[in-house]
């Protein structure tokens, strides 16, 4: 039976190993056989996916290995706690990523996305939580630091009514 991969490390090339995951299987066994084909053909289709977008590889041994690009994006989903930014200041970033790395800014506007910025022009984006840290590894980890500008702004003179809403202004 195939079950779900679980993440053995978080360092680039961490192994993945077929293994099941006690809170998403709880309770399996109990599932008809139809219900636990859908379960595993769901999962297959998830490996599937992660190999395609190249987030995992399979080594000769058959076992996952997490890429770097992987790592990232996991990092992302995990969602590490942020703090807020003290009151009245916010994180501003602001790119010019060309052409030829649209693959890298694609990327790069999903994780602004993905971690609560806000867009406040086609490259310009805003967040009042203190997600410095983890922005300044991942445009590092990227190759992106090139074009990429964070700020730490403590005023800001004119913000759209509705990014206004989103960071509670």
């Amino acid at each position: 039976m195939l079950s779900l991969a679980k993440i053995a490390g978080w360092s680039a090339g961490a192994v993945l190993t077929l293994g099941q995951t006690p809170h998403l299987w709880s309770g399996y066994e109990s599932y008809g056989a139809r219900e636990r084909r859908k379960i595993d053909e769901k999962i297959r289709q998830e490996i599937y996916y992660l190999l395609k977008k190249e987030y995992i590889v399979r080594n000769a041994d058959k076992s996952l290995v997490l890429t770097e690009e992987g790592l990232m994006k996991a990092q992302n989903l995990i969602g590490q706690k942020m703090t807020k930014m003290p009151k009245g200041k916010y994180l501003i970033v602001l790119y010019d990523i060309p052409e030829k790395h649209n693959h890298g800014r694609d990327n790069f506007r999903n994780f602004l996305q993905q971690n609560g910025f806000n867009k406040l022009q086609e490259s310009v984006w805003i967040s009042s939580s203190d997600y410095y840290k983890a922005l300044y590894n991942y445009i590092f980890k990227s190759g992106l630091a090139d074009w990429v500008n964070i700020l730490v702004v403590e005023k800001l003179a004119f913000v759209p009514e509705k990014i206004k809403k989103r960071l509670k202004l």
